[in-house]
């Protein structure tokens, strides 16, 4: 008797809270053999992934940001890369946690979001497939990207305003959320932020024709002051240091006017104007391939099917359609920009679970649901090492990667500064636990003269101990160091050759 009944609340709580489990499962699974941060991989050689992790442990041991130390991403990325570091100081290991926790988010938002549309069955054999789209893509590059820190939280907004759009309610606590997530982004990467001034908008007109004025009324003051909370640490962490004006210049201004441009006071044509966009969007396609054969054919059905109503169907392709906008309107684009458009893979999977070709096979796995969720899941974590383009890295020792290389060389001399000089953050700063003294200490993709002005002073003045570059130094700056270290290193699908300087005076 007692056999029984415990076997009965065992499956009572399997029935109740089981996803959690299939869905932690499938996050752990796809991030760790997706991303580089990983404990599979030696390191996440990404120079995005290296500055943010730089510049957040120097916010740590006291740099101002933009002011001390600079790039051009928002606040809310750095201090996140903080938080890793504390978790783990010569590798991406923190990072790996924070993306664990946020691909939680994600892919249970997705389940939530199928709820809406198929059985609980269907739905969870269909997070596998949603999360191979989600993270088995180019597009999530080496991981620890930007897009992937605001990605779980899109998905919740999208979720909010599917259940709007199928005639639930926007309750206060949702408004309040849409308002945090929108600060969230907008102090990350504003130009995300197109998701969400879709979100505002499609939910005006609909409040309005439905005459939910005064819910209206209370929601918009719930966002905003849910927007205002969440920003107050940006505008007292700059406000205490005294950098608002470094904030402006460097986060608003350089990045409207000399970031999209390439050039200070460049004018773009207007023939480049649209068509460049046009063709960083296209070219986004190829890079999210595995989400958009989801997100094609899910469009296709969702436009032609008569089973969803118009508001369904506007929030799926407004939102699309702003969401790319907004990315590619300043004409810069790299193979992670379009990353978040993946929250709407869940259509794809609506549609293999609608269609009438394939009821029968659908109705044949059912009657095996553990066994077909397991079979699933395992394939398609294989199928993401197979279209893994850096899978060589995989168990690869630490030892061998030339981050590592230099830091014991670096090690075994007097602890000094770094540059990277005319490169992006080669990952050095990551792999010795040091701080640049530089607030330039990597180039980036921004014209601003002033950056390789006082790198070359850095350098020619002998201000800077190590330096590290991807080509021999001039020969009027090569004189004053010493080369301590020549490596070359497969970078995707290239080699790459580095170069590691030691300033004479200080190393002997």
């Amino acid at each position: 008797m007692e056999e029984a009944t415990s076997n009965g609340r065992f499956k009572e709580f399997i029935t109740r809270y089981g996803h959690f489990f299939w869905i932690a499962g499938l996050t752990f699974l796809f991030i760790t053999v997706c991303s580089t941060c990983s404990f599979l991989y030696p390191n996440n050689e990404w120079v995005d992934s290296n500055i943010y992790f730089t510049v957040g442990k120097a916010l740590l041991r006291g740099k101002v940001l933009y002011r001390d130390i600079f790039d051009h991403k928002g606040p809310f990325i750095y201090w996140a890369h903080s938080l890793a570091y504390l978790i783990s100081h010569r590798n991406f290991i923190g990072v790996y946690l924070l993306e664990l926790a946020l691909a939680f988010v994600l892919i249970y938002a997705e389940y939530r979001i199928l709820l809406l549309y198929v059985e609980k069955k269907h739905a969870l054999i269909c997070l596998p497939l949603v999360a191979f789209a989600s993270y088995a893509t180019y597009a999530l590059f080496y991981g620890d990207s930007a897009e992937e820190f605001v990605l779980p939280f899109m998905a919740v907004s999208l979720l909010h305003i599917l259940q709007l759009s199928r005639g639930g309610k926007l309750g206060l606590v949702k408004y309040g959320a849409a308002g945090a997530f929108t600060a969230y982004t907008f102090w990350i990467k504003y130009t995300l932020c197109g998701f969400y001034f879709g979100w505002a908008l499609l939910v005006l007109i609909f409040e309005l024709k439905d005459k939910n004025y005064k819910r209206l009324l209370a929601g918009v003051g719930v966002f905003f002051a849910a927007f205002a909370v969440v920003s107050l640490p940006v505008f007292v962490y700059f406000g205490v240091n005294g950098a608002f004006a470094e904030l402006w210049e460097v986060y608003f201004y350089d990045n409207l006017f000399v970031y999209t441009t390439g050039t200070e006071g460049d004018i773009v044509g207007i023939f480049k104007k649209i068509f460049t966009p046009l063709w960083l969007f296209i070219r986004s396609i190829f890079y999210g391939l595995t989400f958009y054969i989801f997100i094609i054919p899910g469009f296709v059905y969702f436009a032609t099917s008569k089973e969803y109503c118009r508001r369904e169907k506007a929030v799926i392709f407004a939102l699309f359609g702003a969401m790319n906008f907004f990315i590619y309107a300043g004409g810069r684009g790299g193979a992670y920009y379009g990353l978040t458009v993946n929250i709407f893979s869940f259509t794809g999977a609506v549609a293999l679970f609608k269609v009438r070709f394939a009821q029968k096979a659908r109705d044949r796995l059912l009657k095996r649901f553990c066994l077909t969720a397991g079979v699933c899941a395992f394939v398609l974590t294989g199928l993401s090492v197979a279209v893994n383009p850096i899978r060589y890295r995989i168990f690869a020792p630490v030892s061998s990667r030339v981050q590592y290389k230099f830091a014991r060389i670096i090690d075994e001399h007097p602890s000094g500064n770094i540059i990277n000089y005319g490169v992006l953050d080669l990952g050095i700063h990551t792999a010795t636990d040091t701080v640049p003294d530089c607030k330039y200490f990597f180039k980036p993709n921004i014209a601003l003269p002033e950056i390789m002005q006082t790198q070359t002073e850095w350098v020619t003045e002998g201000k800077a101990h190590y330096v590290v570059c991807l080509a021999p130094l001039p020969e009027e700056i090569s004189d004053k160091y010493e080369l301590l270290a020549e490596e070359k290193q497969r970078s995707d699908s290239k080699v790459e050759t580095y170069y590691l300087y030691g300033l004479k005076e200080f190393i002997k």
